[in-house]
């Protein structure tokens, strides 16, 4: 994501806990809310570390600059017949989650295999 003002919110609702009927009134502990000053429920930085503590910030530093780029990067296995389907325990930044802004962002989302043989 890169954001188009500074102080611009984003909401980063995940599927695996299914998704907030008001993204704004955060229910699912899974959903993070970054950029908004808070870093009680979520903090920028856990879009490079999906597992970051937020508590060790503070909220001043939750905070995302206009042309700020954020980039979620993570490996996901891919379910095949013989895997068993995915524990919606383990979060992931994957095709199925919702993102939402208080103003425009641009997202560009790239996959590719880890094995290629």
């Amino acid at each position: 994501d890169t954001a188009s003002v500074r102080g611009v919110v984003i909401w980063y609702d995940h599927w695996e806990d299914g998704y907030e009927f008001d993204v704004t009134a955060r229910s699912n502990p899974s959903t993070a809310i970054w950029g908004d000053r808070d870093s009680s429920n979520g903090c920028k930085q856990q879009s490079t570390n999906i597992n970051f503590d937020c508590s060790t910030i503070s909220d001043d530093d939750d905070i995302i600059d206009s042309g700020e780029a954020l980039v979620m990067q993570n490996t996901v296995n891919l379910r095949r017949s013989s895997t068993p389907a995915r524990d919606p325990n383990e979060l992931f930044y994957d095709g199925r989650d919702i993102i939402r802004a208080s103003f425009p962002i641009a997202i560009t989302k790239g996959s590719y295999p880890i094995d290629i043989g």
